[in-house]
């Protein structure tokens, strides 16, 4: 017997904001996703990265930059927008505790719809899920890198990417499956390229097994890349996340998996943000989209454009992470530009740098200064009450 043919639907990251969430709540995606309802109404699977709990949790936990959360009757409009799986493993997953976190997972579960990547203790986050439709078992594994939001043995969280068991995940999938789908949250915010180590580890898994391998957290549409029998995407952008005017944040683009008698065949579909409102793009925007895309997608090719593109962009952002290194505030920041950096060449000199890059470089140095740091945060971390 043939089996039918399946269609399968990723979209990037979602955050309902104040500008739509009233819609969602009322269940009127129409007003929210457009044209992009159909799309996701049409698939079997409709799969994407819910990058907040809904939760009415007050309570957040002590972490770097903001803390998202949206109200529980959101998850209506999602619904009713042919949403029906969720990946929680990314960085704001954890942003009200625990509490949020559960209250999310039994919400989903209480929709009868999916989630993956996240549960109340590591070996539920770790979780695969396998769904069946029309003849076919599709794995989707969902791991985050790690930030505040990862699990532990005992606690709440996402699923941390691991390079043993993440890579074992997809060994086993493969058993199992017919389709193995790894979203990968990770990368660097507004990067449209993959680093060198994030290409190899892509690559890696797609070596175990993986079949699809989708970055996300960028907020930018990346490249793509058919590698070996899988197909590895490195970024697509955000689906529905209305709180910054950054202009890559106003494209992005769905992800069409068809898989027919084990057949597997990828599109791309670019969708743009219109104040609050998620649409299909336009004639005119798909093609400049899709052009711009096959560009960075042929560049990637080469090893040596994927380094020297890294090496450039990690140079433009040296400064940012040696003023944090040296603990210098906004005045000595500024002064220190004007200064054509003075101080921090000068508390930054050679012997001191030389050390730096060794803690930084070597495993066991790194390992030691991972667990201490840990161990802080753990002792000084409390939740704060928000105010609504």
């Amino acid at each position: 017997m043939t089996n039918q043919g399946l269609k399968i639907i990723i979209g990037g990251d979602v955050v309902p904001t104040k500008s739509n969430e009233t819609y969602l709540m009322n269940g009127q995606a129409v007003s929210v996703f457009n044209g992009v309802k159909n799309t996701l109404t049409s698939a079997d699977i409709a799969i994407v990265n819910l990058e907040c709990p809904l939760t009415n949790h007050d309570v957040s936990i002590k972490k770097e930059g903001p803390c998202l959360k949206a109200n529980p009757k959101s998850i209506d409009g999602l619904l009713d927008a042919g949403i029906n799986v969720f990946s929680l493993a990314n960085n704001h997953i954890m942003d009200f505790g625990a509490k949020g976190l559960e209250e999310t997972l039994e919400l989903i579960a209480g929709k009868q719809a999916f989630s993956v990547g996240a549960g109340m203790n590591s070996a539920k986050a770790r979780e695969i899920l396998y769904i069946q439709k029309k003849g076919y078992k599709v794995a989707l594994i969902s791991s985050a890198e790690h930030e505040f939001s990862i699990a532990q043995e005992d606690q709440a969280g996402a699923n941390p990417f691991d390079p043993y068991d993440t890579l074992e995940d997809i060994r086993k999938s493969k058993v199992e499956a017919d389709l193995t789908i790894v979203l990968y949250h990770g990368g660097i915010e507004h990067y449209r390229y993959p680093s060198p180590s994030v290409q190899k580890l892509c690559r890696k898994m797609v070596e175990q097994g993986a079949d699809v391998v989708v970055c996300q957290h960028s907020h930018c549409i990346g490249a793509y890349e058919k590698y070996e029998s899988g197909h590895i995407i490195y970024g697509q952008g955000n689906l529905l996340f209305d709180v910054s005017n950054h202009p890559m944040w106003q494209d992005g683009m769905l992800l069409e998996i068809s898989l027919e008698n084990k057949n597997t065949n990828i599109e791309f579909i670019p969708i743009v943000k219109k104040d609050s409102v998620i649409d299909l793009a336009d004639d005119k925007d798909k093609v400049n989209i899709l052009k711009n895309f096959a560009e960075r997608n042929n560049q990637i090719v080469s090893k040596d454009f994927v380094k020297n593109e890294w090496g450039a962009f990690c140079e433009s952002r040296r400064y940012h992470y040696l003023y944090i290194f040296l603990g210098f505030g906004r005045f000595l920041r500024r002064l220190d530009r004007r200064l054509n950096h003075l101080f921090s060449n000068m508390l930054l000199n050679n012997e001191r740098l030389v050390v730096l890059y060794n803690f930084i470089n070597c495993e066991a140095h790194l390992d030691v200064q991972r667990t201490f740091l840990e161990q802080s945060y753990q002792g000084s971390s409390k939740e704060h009450k928000v105010s609504p």
